[in-house]
């Protein structure tokens, strides 16, 4: 497996000679894509570097949260902070959290144009050393 980032809209990925089983598009990035031809220029690009009979994964919000009028629901995720101890046996240590908050109650919806205006916020935490 391999981790390869690239923009959504690329004509000519940097590893078009390459094929891949599997892609990935996470985490509602695809609402970033605000035109026809923008979404057309990514699966053109998607495609070019896929296997025939590849899979595409796209992640997308739930169609309630995007047209929704009302509240937005509030999602959020904790990703621990970890430092190895030195050794070679691979131990870590935690030593914080950073949490990460997706969406607030006043969050804009423009049912026009389809775009929802997300508030995301970051949380570090660092435990005491002491």
């Amino acid at each position: 497996m391999r981790d390869i980032k690239t923009s959504l809209k690329r004509e000519s990925p940097e590893h078009e000679s390459e094929l891949f089983d599997t892609t990935w598009l996470l985490l509602g990035s695809m609402q970033h894509l605000l035109t026809n031809d923008d979404i057309l220029a990514c699966f053109s690009s998607v495609g070019s570097v896929m296997r025939d009979g590849g899979t595409v994964v796209i992640e997308l919000p739930h169609p309630r949260e995007t047209f929704s009028m009302g509240e937005c629901t509030r999602n959020g995720w904790t990703v621990p902070l970890v430092e190895s101890d030195g050794d070679d046996g691979g131990d870590e240590k935690e030593y914080g959290e950073l949490n990460i908050i997706w969406g607030e109650e006043d969050d804009v919806f423009d049912p026009v144009a389809q775009i929802r205006l997300f508030t995301v916020g970051l949380e570090l935490k660092v435990n005491d050393p002491n």
